[in-house]
């Protein structure tokens, strides 16, 4: 038998700095700040979405990767939809296949789930895990173990689901961004402390 692969170095973001040798960072970077040691996104008023991409591709073929996310979700309390997605592509320009981690609400609860590239546009109901809810306006934790088939959502230490992911690549490229299709309503969103492991 074939000794375990040796797992690649492992790495954290603390968004210190919006290091440009790092991350892929939009046109208008003025709605894209480090402040107070997170990384704030607020969507422009005349755009549906805004994202950064991180430039490092996670292998998760032969050791599986364990990335660890905190958000923020904040909601106006205005009767238009917002959320916050972690994207996981095969390239750092996207593809076909990708796995989406889905954060939606409004001012006093959200919800966040995994789906896939199988999911309809705007189709809320198509999920690889149950719907986790969570009290927005203060920051909450992620984990995602990625293998080569199967995917876990955890949110504040306890486990959402677990399914097949259905993606056939073999390393991750992050992508952290804000979306609605009735544009920026001032809405300021947080992510913080992204890491990657492997088991």
């Amino acid at each position: 038998m074939a000794p375990p692969a040796t797992p690649p170095p492992s790495w954290r973001e603390s968004f210190d700095s919006l290091d440009p040798a790092r991350w892929q960072v939009p046109a208008r970077p003025e709605h894209v700040a480090v402040r107070d040691g997170r990384l704030e996104m607020s969507l422009p008023p005349d755009a549906t979405s805004l994202s950064v991409t991180h430039r490092r591709a996670v292998p998760f073929v032969q050791r599986a990767a364990v990335f660890d996310l905190d958000f923020q979700y904040n909601h106006g309390a205005h009767d238009r939809y917002l959320m916050m997605g972690w994207l996981i592509t095969a390239t750092a320009q996207g593809g076909s296949e990708y796995l989406r981690l889905r954060i939606e609400g409004d001012a006093n609860n959200g919800r966040v789930w995994i789906e896939n590239h199988e999911a309809p546009a705007s189709n809320f109901t198509y999920r690889l895990t149950p719907q986790a809810v969570f009290a927005t306006g203060r920051p909450h934790h992620l984990r995602l173990r990625l293998d080569r088939e199967r995917v876990r959502l955890e949110l504040d230490g306890q486990v959402v689901g677990e399914a097949l992911h259905g993606c056939d690549f073999a390393s991750a490229y992050s992508q952290l961004g804000v979306q609605s299709g009735h544009r920026g309503q001032g809405d300021v969103c947080w992510w913080d402390n992204f890491a990657v492991s492997y088991e």
